[in-house]
């Protein structure tokens, strides 16, 4: 007779992505146990697949997370342009009654 094995096992975070990545291909994992298994081990999604990948099966769902996902894009390039012509300029000072006081205060300790 054999003797059982006993022993433990560890998950490690890399080999639940490698489930996971296998997973998408086969389609062994239900979108459940997918998310499941990210919320557990804190796996994000790939940042370069779109969102009307995961609605393969409802091409309305599919179309309006892909409206939604070009519009997302659009902000976040405007945003990021919007943020360079400000570094370039530089920050404008504000002047406050507060900022005032405090450089007073300064002032008199010297």
């Amino acid at each position: 007779m054999k003797k059982p094995r006993t022993g433990t096992a560890t998950t490690t975070e890399a080999g639940v992505r490698r489930i996971i990545r296998r997973s998408a291909a086969t389609d062994a994992l239900s979108s459940e146990e997918e998310r499941a298994l990210r919320m557990r081990y804190g796996i994000g999604l790939d940042p370069e697949a779109s969102l009307a990948g995961k609605c393969e099966d409802d091409a309305e769902a599919a179309e309006i997370l892909l409206e939604i996902e070009a519009r997302l894009v659009r902000q976040a390039g405007f945003r990021a342009g919007d943020a360079e012509k400000t570094d370039q300029a530089g920050p404008s000072p504000v002047e406050s009654h507060l900022k005032r006081k405090i450089v007073r205060a300064l002032r008199k300790k010297s």
